[in-house]
């Protein structure tokens, strides 16, 4: 009798170990062309504000840094802020290329989207449109 329940219960641990490994299939995400060149304008415009903001604030702490400097102007006492903010700017202008580089990815890959693989056409006499295979060609860099 404790045979039979061993292999009672084995069989079913194997069997629901096989079904819910074999009944998962893998969901592979396809994203149109329009998906794509939408992240690359964000991409592109978070670049650009990176970019340009860093440079602005790396310029100003420049102009703040040398204007505190004491032997330039030895009335003024020596601050950090200049140096501060011309190292937070040039690492802001550094980080803004990243999103710039990201976005030409996702431009190359919108170009690479094939835009349709169907076409309708209406039926003679119908108001009825069938969808029918169409040939494309797909050029990837």
């Amino acid at each position: 009798m404790m045979n039979a329940m061993r292999a009672i219960f084995l069989s079913v641990v194997l069997l629901s170990l096989s079904i819910t490994s074999y009944s998962q299939g893998v969901v592979e995400k396809t994203y149109s062309q329009d998906y794509y060149l939408q992240k690359s304008k964000s991409q592109k415009k978070v670049g650009w504000i990176l970019t340009g903001g860093g440079l602005g604030l790396a310029v100003a702490g420049f102009i703040t840094m040398t204007a505190h400097n004491p032997l330039w102007n030895p009335k003024q006492p020596q601050t950090t802020i200049g140096s501060t903010m011309t190292v937070v700017g040039l690492a802001s202008t550094l980080a803004g290329v990243f999103p710039l580089i990201s976005a030409g990815s996702y431009k190359r890959k919108a170009k690479s989207v094939v835009i349709g693989h169907t076409y309708t056409l209406p039926q003679p006499g119908t108001a009825v449109t069938k969808a029918v295979p169409g040939v494309s060609l797909q050029i990837a860099f």
